[in-house]
């Protein structure tokens, strides 16, 4: 477009204007003046400061533009860097929440940690309360041991004395046979033959009599320890008896007035089972009848623990034996059970029997032999508190023919030969039961003197205490406060509970 037309009119414009001081010339005028600078169009530099006014203007904007550029660029470099600072921020930000949920998860374990060691201070105190009530128990054990000793020492010293007494006796007598065989005696005799008769058995007289005072003093000593057993086993089982069955007990001794008396009183053997020795009772008395008074307890599908429950053992002594056959329902037998079992038999023999095999598919069940290890285990565990216990192997003692045709009861051929198996373990019971600290006392005064016997019984006592294991060992309180008497070391059952399952 021409920049000297007008737009309106399209007439031709003949001023110019100076773009710097906005000075207006003719077309005329401006062709005579020659300092001037035409820029196009009708603009103008009518002078030379306005064109220096000018030329300093347009430097000015350059460096206005390079410094709009400049900052631009600055602006370009600060949005890039704030955009990275945003998604830094953000990265961060995440970061931080999984810093914040980590820590917050390391916390919460942290507490349950603290609360399970709070849980096992707690038990610890416990056991460690427990332990010490094992402890004074045990201490109170030990005095009662000691007291039974100094017993044993008084009665001790009381035998030797009249020992003493009848070796004076003896020596006596001795000196006046001497003195008679000096006197010549031998006028006083009617034929010469009496006389060689009085010489000879005397000779052989004292020997005899010596041996059977020794003899008489060991059965003496037997029977002193034996009866201090029976009265205070007779005492604490009177007091428990008592207790429970003061009624009954009245019922059953006005039937009993009405009985016979025997002359003989023979011993009792009482057999606890389930259903698998419901037909043992006559060949039991077959075995036993001589010498015990058989009776038999059975309970058809019970678990050991209701087999062995409510026992009336109050009357037993050393001389009774009571023997148990259970747990062949489901083999679940536990083993706080057999110590209970053991507690309650500690004034008489107990003989626990092994689960005997069952033939059901033709060969024996495998998992009977696991729990008959534990069982003889255990109970060998226990005997070495008290001799008074012992069991009967009867796992894998009966063929394929013993058993009846669902190969899970035995026949009579098996019965018999259980009752001899039964009968061998009580015939051993004569030659190994004794008390586990009053063990048997055997005086001989060329040999061992009553301070020796007693210091090595003290010995024994003390060792037998000293190797009792905390971790299994432990005193049962309750049981201990029902039996009104010391009882057995009850070990607990296993973590399991139980063996066999």
């Amino acid at each position: 477009m021409d920049r000297n037309v007008f737009k309106c009119c399209k007439k031709i414009f003949s001023s110019f204007v100076c773009i710097v001081c906005i000075d207006v010339f003719h077309g005329s005028c401006l062709d005579r003046k020659s300092d001037v600078v035409r820029l196009g169009g009708c603009r103008i530099l009518c002078s030379p400061l306005c064109q220096r006014s000018h030329q300093i203007a347009e430097e000015q904007e350059e460096n206005y533009k390079g410094v709009i550029d400049k900052l631009r660029n600055e602006i370009t470099e600060k949005e890039s860097c704030l955009k990275r600072l945003k998604r830094s921020s953000k990265v961060f930000e995440d970061d931080i929440m999984e810093t914040e949920q980590s820590y917050i998860g390391t916390i919460e374990e942290q507490k349950q940690r603290i609360i399970q060691l709070k849980g096992e201070i707690s038990f610890l105190n416990e056991a460690n309360i427990k332990l010490e009530v094992d402890i004074k128990n045990t201490e109170e054990r030990m005095v009662e041991f000691k007291q039974q000793i100094q017993g044993l020492t008084e009665m001790s010293n009381g035998m030797i004395t009249s020992i003493r007494v009848l070796e004076n006796e003896n020596r006596l007598y001795l000196e006046e046979l001497s003195e008679l065989k000096q006197g010549g005696t031998e006028k006083t005799m009617n034929s010469t033959g009496i006389q060689t008769d009085l010489v000879d058995n005397t000779n052989g007289v004292m020997p005899t009599t010596i041996e059977l005072l020794e003899v008489e003093k060991r059965m003496f000593e037997d029977r002193i320890a034996q009866n201090v057993v029976n009265e205070k086993s007779s005492r604490d089982q009177a007091d428990v008896g008592s207790k429970n069955k003061i009624g009954k007990d009245n019922a059953n001794n006005n039937q009993k007035n009405l009985r016979p008396v025997s002359s003989v009183k023979k011993n009792k053997l009482l057999f606890l089972t389930d259903e698998f020795g419901k037909y043992l009772y006559p060949y039991l008395l077959n075995q036993f009848s001589s010498h015990f008074e058989v009776q038999v307890m059975c309970k058809p599908n019970a678990l050991f623990n209701s087999v062995i429950k409510d026992s009336c053992l109050a009357d037993f002594n050393k001389s009774d034996f009571v023997i148990v056959l259970a747990g062949t329902n489901n083999y679940n037998i536990k083993l706080n059970d057999i110590t209970k079992l053991a507690n309650q038999c500690f004034y008489t023999n107990l003989i626990l029997c092994t689960v005997p095999a069952k033939h059901e598919d033709g060969s024996p069940f495998k998992g009977i032999e696991i729990v008959n290890r534990q069982i003889v285990t255990y109970v060998s565990n226990l005997r070495k508190f008290s001799n008074n216990i012992n069991y009967v192997d009867l796992y894998n003692k009966f063929r394929y023919s013993d058993y009846v045709s669902r190969n899970v009861f035995l026949n009579s051929k098996g019965l018999s030969k259980m009752a001899i198996f039964i009968h061998a373990a009580v015939d051993g019971f004569f030659q190994a039961t004794s008390f586990s600290c009053l063990r048997e006392i055997r005086l001989q005064a060329s040999a061992v003197s009553v301070d020796e016997v007693i210091s090595s019984v003290c010995n024994d006592v003390d060792n037998n205490v000293s190797n009792i294991d905390p971790t299994i060992i432990v005193i049962d309180d309750e049981l201990s406060t029902n039996m009104n008497s010391t009882n057995f070391l009850d070990v607990p059952p296993l973590e399991s509970g139980s063996i066999g399952t």
